[in-house]
């Protein structure tokens, strides 16, 4: 029997991308789809009444004894980052697997953003992963990812699709920060020869590491 392997998305549209990522890993993979979370935050409750619903649900997870938790949604990572959770149980935070990637190049960043409420979370984890004189720009793109959560993701992809062509990506390293992003930024690598880092490339990475060290 395969190790069970649980993946905590915030959209639906995640379980996607993610199974297109993981299908040749030799785990038995279980999507657990929580969009409750989103709504405390935009109902401003308070950073406790956050922390304490993300404890209770993690603990749920935890309790089915997977070989490991992979978080995707950033709101959840930014809180968990913040908490102290006491469990055996690995749990991957999949924009840590990013940052390790990009431990590798030394050249500046421009890494895209959809979610607004998590761009300083992440900038400030990002921090302890990379130099402080290395160069990082955030290019945020207002709107996209309510349609992206709303279902309308042709509009949204187009409009990520849009702001990389207009990019100035030489002798820059591009990420996209956020999962829902990672499908458009593999198309425009491919169209473009330019490759764009994402949280997918990340995961495939540490797969492959996983499995064949």
């Amino acid at each position: 029997m395969r190790p069970l392997m649980i993946c905590l998305h915030a959209s639906e549209l995640n379980i996607e991308i993610m199974e297109r990522s993981l299908h040749e890993m030799p785990f038995e993979v279980r999507h657990v789809v929580d969009t409750h979370l989103l709504h405390i935050i935009r109902e401003q409750q308070s950073l406790a009444e956050q922390k304490n619903y993300i404890f209770t649900k993690m603990m749920e997870l935890i309790e089915q004894e997977p070989a490991l938790i992979l978080v995707t949604c950033t709101n959840y990572i930014v809180l968990l980052e913040q908490m102290e959770l006491v469990t055996s149980i690995p749990i991957l935070k999949i924009d840590e697997l990013l940052f390790e990637q990009l431990k590798s190049s030394h050249l500046p960043l421009k890494i895209l953003f959809t979610n607004k409420q998590t761009i300083e979370g992440t900038m400030t984890r990002l921090k302890k992963y990379i130099s402080p004189e290395r160069e990082s720009e955030v290019v945020f793109i207002p709107e996209v990812f309510d349609w992206y959560l709303a279902g309308e993701k042709l509009a949204h992809d187009q409009k990520v699709l849009n702001t990389l062509l207009e990019l100035d990506t030489y002798e820059n390293t591009v990420v996209v920060a956020q999962l829902s992003m990672a499908n458009i930024a593999e198309i425009y690598s491919k169209l473009s020869g330019d490759v764009v880092l994402s949280p997918v490339t990340a995961i495939k990475t540490y797969m492959n590491d996983l499995i064949f060290k």
